[in-house]
């Protein structure tokens, strides 16, 4: 479950700098990457992936640095001697910084991220040649085909599973707040670069192709209840703590280039 596993890459190299012959000739290069990944974290989990144990704790301090900055934020400068009013503004702090601390904890990713490069060279110093040849005992010919190709492909298919997690008989609108963001990166690059010699005696095809596929979903589970020991402990009946609001946010990158040189 760690950030690395959900990045998948494919390289394919040919070069070509000497001499090539033959009754067809075909010269490529493939690369295909795919990624599937179907799992659900708390965004914090992805980051401090070694140290679980480490996350509710940070998760608090970041709730309580927020709210203290946008309380002095709203702080209008006019400052009150009333001891009483300090202590009602702590308390709405901590009141406010225990609602964002749920909400953080609820905020799931997923991220995925798929790359393909395909490259065909034909150097300066190479010579190919696709020489016709004659058909059995008749008298026409065969062959004579030059093929040269790059071929790249990019698949990434994310799932993200929402499960809230909330404490039993401790259930907060923060609590049954679940969002979800599904983040895909993806890179197919088919490239052929011709700069020698070729010669055929029937046809000549030089391709470059490039795909990019990008798929997401985001569903949503029963929540669970959450003890201090064991957050994925599932007790009774989870259905009676539904998830009160539910968003789902997704993003993605494609880049996507096929190119022919010759010359």
């Amino acid at each position: 479950d760690h950030w690395y596993n959900y990045i998948g890459t494919a390289r394919a190299n040919t070069e070509v700098n000497g001499n090539v012959s033959g009754a067809n000739v075909t010269i490529s290069s493939n690369a295909s990457s795919e990624l599937e990944a179907d799992h659900y974290h708390n965004f914090l989990e992805v980051v401090v992936n070694d140290a679980k144990d480490e996350v509710p704790d940070f998760v608090k301090k970041i709730a309580d640095a927020a709210i203290k900055k946008m309380s002095k934020s709203d702080d209008t400068g006019d400052k009150k001697d009333d001891a009483t009013t300090d202590k009602d503004k702590e308390q709405q702090e901590s009141q406010a910084s225990s609602a964002l601390t749920g909400i953080l904890n609820q905020a799931f990713v997923t991220y995925g991220s798929t790359e393909a490069k395909a490259d065909t060279t034909i150097g300066s110093s190479a010579v190919i040649t696709a020489t016709a040849v004659k058909d059995g005992n008749t008298n026409t010919t065969a062959g004579g085909d030059l093929t040269i190709t790059a071929t790249s492909n990019a698949a990434n298919t994310a799932k993200l599973t929402v499960r809230p997690e909330v404490e039993k008989d401790k259930t907060s609108y923060a609590e049954a707040f679940t969002g979800g963001l599904i983040y895909e990166d993806n890179v197919s690059h088919a490239t052929v670069n011709v700069d020698g010699i070729l010669t055929s005696a029937g046809k000549t095809d030089i391709e470059a192709n490039a795909t990019s596929k990008v798929a997401a979903s985001m569903g949503l589970r029963n929540s669970v209840y959450a003890s201090d020991k064991d957050s994925t402990n599932d007790k009774k009946d989870p259905t009676t703590v539904p998830s009160l609001a539910t968003i789902a946010v997704g993003v993605n990158s494609q880049d996507s280039k096929a190119e022919v040189n010759i010359g």
